[in-house]
């Protein structure tokens, strides 16, 4: 994911064993199992004790969230799913690198539309957006830029405004809560909507499944 994010950032990037990239100390092969590796070291350096990034762990729940969804779904279901996880990956990572995001990847939100059922009862739309609606509020403030917000309408307009709300709630949640961790003052959004995607992609699975 760094690789990619550094390649479609124009970012210079050299071929080698995954290091940490503060004591550049080799990481061992337990270090690097799948969201367990940064679970058994709380999030830091096992060497140097600085916090460890969230974004390879975010883009392996992300692919985790593809791989436990594959097995029930069509051909066509499929390819779409591959799109959008494609999309949200590239983007996830050229934004965490180089704050930056292609405005054509965003076109790849446009399967949403397929996944998620537009459709929610009125009290949970406004109990929803009630409560995601001041966290929007604090977080666009700060964090928000020209790319965020391309990506925020496109997915309010495939996604519908209660997935689409429900997305902003679980994206805003954890970057707050990462500010917390991390004491971060700029901190890249766009992973962090992934990230909310993927869990209200699961719901919907699991939901309408």
């Amino acid at each position: 994911m760094i690789t990619v994010g550094q390649r479609w950032a124009g970012l210079p990037c050299t071929g080698h064993r995954s290091q940490c990239p503060v004591c550049k100390k080799i990481l061992r092969w337990w270090q690097l199992i799948p969201i367990l590796g940064w679970l058994f070291q709380l999030g830091r350096c096992r060497n140097c004790n600085s916090p460890i990034g969230i974004l390879s762990t975010a883009s392996e729940l992300l692919c985790g969230t593809c791989f436990v969804t594959a097995a029930s779904l069509s051909l066509t279901s499929l390819i779409l799913m591959l799109i959008t996880s494609s999309c949200l990956l590239i983007m996830t990572a050229t934004d965490w690198q180089a704050r930056w995001i292609h405005p054509a990847l965003i076109t790849g939100l446009f399967p949403l539309a397929y996944f998620f059922c537009p459709t929610a009862d009125q009290l949970s739309l406004i109990v929803t957006g009630g409560i995601a609606f001041p966290l929007v509020l604090a977080v666009i403030t700060r964090y928000l830029g020209a790319g965020d917000a391309e990506f925020i309408i496109v997915l309010f307009a495939v996604a519908g405004p209660f997935n689409g709300s429900a997305v902003l709630l679980v994206a805003c949640l954890a970057l707050l809560l990462s500010t917390l961790v991390y004491h971060q003052r700029k901190v890249p959004f766009i992973p962090w909507l992934s990230l909310g995607i993927a869990v209200v992609w699961l719901a919907n699975w699991g939901l309408f499944n």
